[in-house]
């Protein structure tokens, strides 16, 4: 079960925060998001946090995304934080950056590759919507080239 929180205020409350964590297994925040926890006591450090998460909430993979600085993935099976730079691109917009990773991450995982590689795969797309104006722009032959994308995932 995803679950990408996609906090704004005032269009959450703790409940409904805490109901979430508890029904997913993958669960996907951004930077901006994670302030929502402090107040909890939980930490402000990343890793920590989505180490911290995963384990109160029982959820097997935690994805974070970093802004400029890329994303981290913890693995709670292998107890393992998976961290990728971001691609440098020329931001136009941020419309559809994360929901674009969040897919890219999922599909990834559904074809059976690696934490890794779909995590290379999600901030490689991601880089190249911020670049576009469209928050689901064309993508261009060399983009699904590196994807994979023009294959079915089934």
């Amino acid at each position: 079960v995803f679950c990408d929180l996609n906090i704004r205020k005032p269009f959450y409350t703790p409940e409904v925060l805490v109901q979430s964590l508890h029904a997913c297994t993958m669960l996907k925040f951004s930077r901006e998001d994670a302030v929502v926890f402090t107040p909890f006591g939980y930490p402000a450090d990343e890793e920590a946090l989505c180490r911290r998460l995963a384990a109160d909430y029982q959820i097997h993979t935690v994805l974070m995304t970093l802004d400029i600085d890329g994303a981290i993935v913890y693995d709670r099976t292998s107890d393992r934080i998976f961290r990728k730079a971001a691609v440098k691109a020329d931001a136009v917009s941020s419309v559809g950056a994360g929901d674009s990773f969040a897919a890219c991450f999922c599909c990834s995982r559904l074809r059976g590759e690696s934490i890794e590689t779909a995590l290379t795969k999600s901030v490689t797309l991601a880089a190249f919507v911020v670049s576009r104006m469209e928050a689901i722009p064309d993508y261009s032959p060399q983009l699904s080239d590196i994807l994979q994308i023009h294959t079915p995932f089934y």
